[in-house]
């Protein structure tokens, strides 16, 4: 069973950077449930949209950053009338960790509000540098997020007590663990053992950080990667629970149906559906 290609490049100092692009979202789509094993960060240059984030939907705008850190699960939404065109760009490094507890993004609301216009030329600028594809590019596209960041308004830069930066530091590790190991056996118990705190400390940053206990957000997780990963014809509900860390195919379905609404086999029908009424439009465009 395939999994998610992980790309462990977490402890590096410098950013690398992933994807960089610029796309009109069509009316109503939604995108996800679905995972990064990097940072995200979304620029909203016109339009409207929405993300979720473990069950907070935020609002998003022309002028709205949103930054979604590695391992967290995500959706989505574009606004039925006037649809987000939006630039994106995908990093990775020690450093991101850094900048995105300086900028003061919350994981469970990972949205800021800026003027509208105010960053859309540097987006515009890092998705045509990368593009081009090479190592020239590549550094300019890298200089022109920094010039991004340095941007920003200085209010929206914070200063963290040693305290709260260090229960963020095994947060963001506690999820690269999950982010790895999710399709094994993995528990809290062993999440604490590996991080070396204990299970009282970690259940703490997370209720504190997320809202959620280590043990739901392991869960949630789990069953984002079984709803990205459900498709008919390709692989059972039983591969699926197998891929992503069940013990069955029922214990799987069980709590499918308790996150999403529907069991995962009518999800399969749903998707597959959906797929028919792309095919019939396609043709007839």
């Amino acid at each position: 069973m395939e999994r998610l290609r992980i790309v462990n490049e977490q402890n590096l100092n410098y950013i690398k950077i992933y994807s960089c692009d610029i796309e009109q979202v069509e009316k109503g789509r939604v995108y996800g449930p679905t995972i990064r094993n990097h940072h995200l960060i979304h620029y909203v240059i016109s339009g409207k949209g929405r993300v979720n984030v473990y069950g907070n939907l935020c609002e998003c705008s022309s002028g709205t950053l949103i930054w979604i850190p590695p391992y967290t699960p995500f959706t989505y939404i574009a606004d039925e009338n006037e649809p987000w065109y939006y630039a994106w760009i995908g990093i990775a490094g020690g450093e991101c960790n850094l900048l995105h507890k300086e900028l003061d993004f919350i994981i469970t609301n990972p949205t800021k509000q800026f003027a509208p216009g105010l960053l859309d030329s540097y987006f515009k600028d890092m998705a045509k540098h990368f593009v081009l594809d090479d190592a020239t590019s590549r550094v300019k596209t890298l200089s022109t997020f920094y010039k991004m960041l340095s941007a920003l308004p200085r209010e929206n830069i914070k200063e963290y007590s040693r305290e709260h930066a260090r229960d963020i530091e095994v947060l963001m590790e506690a999820l690269a663990i999950i982010g790895n190991d999710y399709w094994t056996t993995l528990g809290v118990d062993n999440i604490a053992y590996r991080l070396g705190v204990s299970r009282s400390y970690l259940y703490k940053i997370f209720k504190r950080n997320l809202n959620v206990s280590p043990k739901e957000y392991l869960m949630s997780y789990r069953l984002s990667v079984g709803f990205g990963l459900l498709r008919p014809g390709k692989v059972s509900v039983k591969q699926v629970a197998d891929a992503v860390g069940f013990s069955s195919a029922e214990a799987f379905s069980k709590s499918f149906k308790k996150k999403y609404g529907i069991p995962p086999t009518e999800n399969m029908k749903i998707y597959m559906k959906n797929q028919k009424s792309k095919r019939i439009g396609n043709k007839y465009e």
